[in-house]
């Protein structure tokens, strides 16, 4: 969408600036005057834009609030609850990169239980 209205945007401006440097080059149009068209024509092109970029925006906006909406419309008794006992533990644990084989120093050590 944006390359169309960016495309609309430049031939707008050279359509202006061609028939306005016609128009000065007779001397029916000042510069000063070209300069301030081209600066509305920006302006309201710039408008577009920002509206085009909300109207992109509303139908992902959209998504999320069914997404919000589903989480908040949860019970309890949809989650499902497994329990799991058990421990994990690492002693003497090398840290590296993938491709740098080299330890980074220090010992780790982790246990994680529930």
């Amino acid at each position: 969408m944006f390359p169309v209205v960016m495309v609309v945007a430049n031939l707008a401006t050279v359509g202006v600036m061609w028939f306005g440097g016609h128009r000065v080059e007779s001397g029916q149009m000042e510069v000063g005057a070209l300069t301030a068209y081209i600066s509305y024509l920006m302006q309201i092109v710039m408008s577009v834009m920002m509206a085009m970029f909300m109207l992109m925006m509303v139908p992902r906006a959209a998504v999320c609030a069914d997404r919000i909406t589903e989480v908040l419309d949860v019970t309890r008794g949809d989650f499902r609850t497994t329990q799991r006992f058990g421990r994990l533990r690492s002693a003497n644990v090398l840290r590296f990169y993938d491709d740098n084989r080299e330890d980074l120093g220090g010992q780790a050590a982790c246990l994680i239980a529930p």
